[in-house]
């Protein structure tokens, strides 16, 4: 207790201000007495954070006009339960990959249409999922990361962090940025939370700013990256914008990485968020082609592919139902569509064959035992190569 209170001391009275927020030095309690600053972003109530140039005008018209083509489609597609737990599995996905060294799309579209565990993906999709019940306040952001850590049944505890975060391994005493301070996190969780209630900005410039702050902050031991892009997605889905939906931001920032970095960063030394908030509402204006263009590609698609179908004169009730489940899945071998779908080996592998007939699936594995085989059209949809498609 002695040394917090004279690290609280010194701590309130080591400050530098910048525009964004201010740094703030701490002496470590252990006998090395480090010294070492962390970063309080400014609140986000009550100020003036960004005055709209004719640039950033223009790109809220195009991406608002983009999300409304996107809503408009939206309504109308078939396939809609389908085509939205792929977007998520790919936002999950991408999200997951900012962070982690993790398995490729393919591997994961494989373990889930195998029935194999992904555990790690299916996490993060309830997450997203309960996020959009959950107001933005601090017990329902701890709430989201359990759900994407440990599982929607878990009860396990994840509270904000007591410890500060340390962005390079040495501790240096040089100014450079670390997260908010474990003491400061609350409050500025809570300004986050006010904001997001009382500020009548567009609903592009919050989400901007709430991520922004959100990552300054760091408020949990890990997953705050992936917990922060969740916090995207709520917020354009408090917008009521169905089109948020079908969204992968993920995606655009993932292809960007090195800026979406590199952008977060440069705020708090730069002094000013106009940069960060048009980059934001870039890689949303590019979700929002992107989604409309994969939309399109899957209806196409899959419209053509029953027709051959249909065409084909081997082809049965239970050739379509395979399908589907295909369609639904994109990769698998032959006994999870069996079991799912209370077909035998036999009638799921001539249904294969003939599917492959037709060039819709290929076989993925190699050799004939535990064979895969995978709807490569639509997973080309989803993968890393359609930034430059669409």
């Amino acid at each position: 207790m002695v040394y917090l209170n004279k690290d609280f001391i010194f701590y309130s009275r080591c400050r530098m201000s910048v525009y964004t927020g201010e740094y703030f030095k701490h002496v470590s309690d252990d006998a090395l007495r480090a010294v070492y600053y962390t970063f309080t972003p400014k609140p986000l109530t009550g100020g003036d954070h960004y005055s709209i140039d004719e640039e950033l005008c223009a790109l809220l018209v195009e991406t608002h006009r983009a999300l409304g083509v996107l809503e408009g489609m939206s309504m109308y597609i078939a396939d809609n339960e389908i085509i939205r737990e792929l977007m998520l599995l790919q936002e999950c996905h991408y999200s997951r990959q900012i962070d982690y060294e993790d398995s490729d799309l393919h591997s994961l579209l494989k373990a889930r249409g195998n029935g194999r565990d992904f555990s790690a993906i299916k996490n993060m999709m309830n997450a997203y999922r309960q996020s959009v019940e959950f107001p933005v306040a601090i017990g329902a952001l701890s709430a989201v990361c359990r759900t994407a850590l440990h599982g929607a049944e878990s009860t396990e505890d994840v509270d904000i962090r007591s410890n500060p975060i340390f962005i390079t391994k040495a501790v240096t005493n040089l100014r450079q940025y670390n997260p908010t301070a474990p003491k400061d996190i609350r409050p500025s969780l809570i300004d986050i939370a006010q904001y997001w209630k009382q500020d009548n900005s567009d609903v592009l410039v919050k989400a901007a700013l709430a991520h922004y702050q959100f990552e300054m902050i760091h408020p949990f031991d890990c997953y705050n990256g992936i917990v922060g892009r969740i916090l995207i997605s709520k917020a354009l889905l408090s917008s009521h914008l169905n089109a948020s939906h079908f969204l992968c931001p993920s995606l655009s920032l993932y292809n960007a990485k090195n800026d979406y970095f590199g952008i977060l960063a440069s705020t708090q030394r730069s002094g000013g968020y106009l940069l960060w908030i048009k980059f934001f509402i870039r890689s949303i204006l590019d979700a929002a082609k992107r989604a409309s263009g994969q939309i399109q590609d899957y209806q196409r698609i899959t419209q053509y592919d029953k027709e051959k179908i249909r065409a084909h004169k081997a082809s049965t009730e239970n050739t379509l139902l395979l399908y589907d489940y295909f369609k639904e899945y994109l990769v698998s071998g032959i006994p999870r569509p069996a079991e799912v779908l209370h077909l035998t080996h036999a009638t799921v592998s001539n249904a294969i064959k003939l599917l492959q007939e037709s060039g819709i699936l290929r076989q993925s594995s190699i050799g004939s035992r535990n064979r895969t085989f995978m709807y490569s059209e639509l997973i080309d949809i989803l993968s890393i190569d359609t930034e430059s498609r669409y």
